[in-house]
């Protein structure tokens, strides 16, 4: 018995120490959620920003259901991805990714902690 609490006070403060990390689908529905300005940076015509912002509302829309009920969100995310790749330059989808890792790179560095 003592054996089992010290282990489940163990996995607990382990799992504290190292912080929360960003799984691939909420870095990536973030992304997908960008603000109207980062967009912008892109060099998005106004037929394309008007499309980011319909993919952006059924994303927000399906991803909160999804929450919602408890299920799996990233094939929502994957979803609205794949729409947005349609929709951006091959050299505008390559930024936008190339920034989306860097935003996840940077919430796992400041969000994980080294254990002592």
């Amino acid at each position: 018995m003592m054996m089992m609490v010290a282990t489940v006070i163990f996995a607990g403060a382990s799992s504290f120490a190292t912080g929360p990390v960003m799984h691939e689908h909420e870095g990536k529905h973030k992304c997908i959620m960008f603000g109207a300005e980062k967009w912008q940076k892109l060099g998005l015509s106004d037929a394309q920003q008007a499309e980011v912002a319909k993919i952006q509302a059924s994303c927000e829309q399906d991803h909160n259901a999804a929450v919602s009920a408890g299920k799996d969100a990233s094939a929502s995310v994957d979803a609205h991805e794949a729409r947005l790749k349609t929709v951006l330059t091959p050299e505008q989808y390559e930024t936008w990714t190339s920034w989306c890792a860097k935003k996840m790179e940077k919430h796992d560095s400041e969000h994980t902690k080294p254990m002592p």
